[in-house]
């Protein structure tokens, strides 16, 4: 009976992650890329909390619930992509001419802040980052801003 028990939740484990990667529109090198930047913001901020002697279960429980809710934006974005993909509907966003799914477009935000919140991390601890990578991500920032305004 042990040996179907194992089999059981072995499976049910394969299927859950199958189903989840299903709604995140499957994997691919930008998602590996955001779930880096989420765990290393994650990790970098619990460190942050050590350094300054301020950790919180508050805290942290907050940081899961943003981390879940950035998933779940792709899971949103990926859904929007398959509602759009057999209809003549075309979306106007490109990048470089090549043209962007919502799931993507969101992925890259996530990752922009992501960024953010690493640099800010790492800055708290006296960390110096290089002066390009700082610009790049408040260009991103800036540019998320911007899009915001215009809404």
């Amino acid at each position: 009976m042990g040996k179907m028990n194992g089999l059981f939740e072995h499976w049910f484990i394969r299927s859950t992650i199958g189903f989840i990667l299903y709604l995140l529109g499957g994997w691919s090198k930008s998602l590996e890329i955001m779930m880096t930047f989420i765990i290393v913001d994650y990790i970098s901020g619990y460190l942050k909390s050590i350094y300054k002697k301020e950790i919180s279960s508050k805290k942290a429980f907050r940081g899961i619930i943003k981390k879940a809710s950035c998933i779940l934006a792709v899971i949103i974005g990926a859904s929007l992509d398959k509602l759009i993909e057999g209809t003549p509907i075309n979306v106007p966003i490109s990048l470089f001419n090549i043209p962007l799914s919502f799931k993507e477009l969101i992925i890259f935000s996530v990752i922009g802040n992501e960024g953010i919140s690493i640099i800010e991390n790492l800055g708290e601890m006296n960390f110096p980052f290089p002066l390009f990578i700082k610009k790049f991500f408040k260009q991103l920032k800036q540019q998320d801003e911007t899009d915001k305004d215009n809404k």
